[in-house]
């Protein structure tokens, strides 16, 4: 479904198909949060959208000032583009590094960070594939 995020995807103006993608991340996303509404899920493209061009000039930003390739800025946050990145390179769970959960921080809810990972990972190729 990149014709909802992709501006220059030969449909992202096709308003019937992208009011049925909307529909159905919905449905998805509902798993996750049930009050969740089609505005929710435009909100969170947008906002992944807007992290996106900010990580990628960070990265031309760095590139630009002749810093030196141990100082270049690396994107840090998830996008679609580098979950259909990753997607293709067939990846598993056993490849991502893990800590003990105990060396890392707990949010406010008393969540790790490394179970949220895990959780996104493990659900990942299964959300991509009722994407397409």
């Amino acid at each position: 479904m990149p014709y909802l995020w992709l501006k220059s995807h030969k449909d992202y103006s096709n308003q019937p198909l992208r009011t049925e993608g909307f529909r159905v991340l919905l449905e998805i996303y509902k798993t996750f949060d049930e009050k969740a509404t089609v505005k929710t899920i435009k909100q969170k493209l947008m906002n992944m959208r807007t992290n996106y061009n900010k990580e990628l000039a960070k990265v031309n930003a760095s590139q630009q000032t002749g810093a030196g390739t141990d100082k270049m800025s690396e994107p840090c946050r998830i996008t679609p583009e580098s979950i259909e990145d990753e997607e293709g390179s067939n990846s598993s769970d056993e490849d991502i590094p893990s800590q003990p959960i105990g060396s890392i921080a707990s949010t406010s809810r008393g969540h790790s960070v490394e179970k949220k990972k895990k959780h996104f990972y493990k659900n990942k190729k299964e959300l991509l594939n009722l994407l397409k």
